[in-house]
């Protein structure tokens, strides 16, 4: 059990440590993926549209795009649509029933008719809608000007069961599924900072060779100019030994010192050169004194 709580808690820590390396790295972003149920689909997706209270080709679809419920407007074979209005929400829609008060419509921007007239495209945010988007059913009051007629979505009457005034409405619910979202960090700074790259001596190498200091420049890195190289202390030269002689060149003849001479009585100089000589003329005169 021990064991396997630390291999739990190493684990714990790469996968923390992965997630700051990633945030702090100037050239990653760190996503985080939220996944929810959210409506990715309408159904039904489409009804037909009544002209002057009679089916027609014309059709109202429903789709959902970038968090839009997006309502299509198909007029009738050789029919040109006018303004639009639309209401949307839980329950029946308002009586009685005046499509210019409609929250949706083409004065306001929510729909956009086509340059020939031949469709309408209204654009309804679902941030707007009120209700449990992927549980309760929505009710949907389309209706456009369609030539000189009024035109609506089938479905059931809005006021009682003999349409007076003459209006309808649809049922729709959304299909929701997994949709994933991506949540990006903030964006990275847009301050800019400028840096100059030099080029800076750490580390030197000496030689010593026949008592000449040569000192040799090894380039190891380039720093910017915001990094110091650590004090180095001056190499101390060793020492040097003199060189040996050089070796004779081959069949040189060697020249052989000649020993300094010893002095003697004789060679020690002038001064000990007299002294003997007037040694020797004492010791002759003395001699021949005796002689006579």
């Amino acid at each position: 059990m021990f064991s396997h709580a630390l291999l739990s808690a190493a684990a714990l820590l790469g996968l923390a440590s992965s997630l700051v390396n990633a945030a702090l790295s100037p050239n990653h972003a760190l996503v985080v993926v939220r996944r929810d149920d959210a409506p990715i689909s309408v159904s039904p997706e489409c009804v037909g549209m009544l002209v002057g209270q009679k089916p027609t080709d014309g059709t109202i679809c429903l789709t959902v795009s970038d968090d839009n419920l997006i309502v299509t407007y198909s007029s009738p074979l050789g029919k040109s649509l006018g303004q639009a209005h639309l209401w949307i929400g839980v329950g029946n829609p308002p009586i009685p029933p005046a499509p210019g008060q409609f929250p949706y419509k083409t004065t306001n921007g929510f729909c956009v008719v086509a340059d020939d007239k031949s469709s309408q495209v209204c654009t309804i945010p679902l941030s707007g809608l009120e209700g449990d988007l992927c549980k309760d059913t929505f009710s949907l009051a389309s209706h456009a000007n369609v030539g000189n007629h009024a035109g609506w979505g089938e479905g059931e009457c809005i006021v009682g069961p003999k349409c007076n005034p003459w209006a309808t409405f649809s049922k729709f619910t959304f299909v929701c599924g997994p949709k994933t979202t991506p949540v990006p960090s903030p964006p990275p700074s847009t301050e800019v900072i400028t840096v100059t790259a030099t080029t800076t001596i750490c580390e030197t190498s000496t030689i010593v060779t026949s008592g000449t200091t040569e000192v040799t420049t090894i380039t190891k890195e380039v720093v910017t100019t915001y990094t110091t190289c650590p004090e180095t202390e001056t190499p101390t030269p060793t020492p040097s030994t003199p060189p040996p002689p050089p070796a004779p060149a081959p069949n040189a003849s060697v020249p052989v010192p000649t020993a300094a001479p010893v002095p003697t009585a004789f060679t020690g100089g002038s001064a000990s050169l007299s002294i003997a000589f007037g040694s020797v003329i004492v010791l002759a005169a003395l001699l021949g004194g005796v002689v006579l």
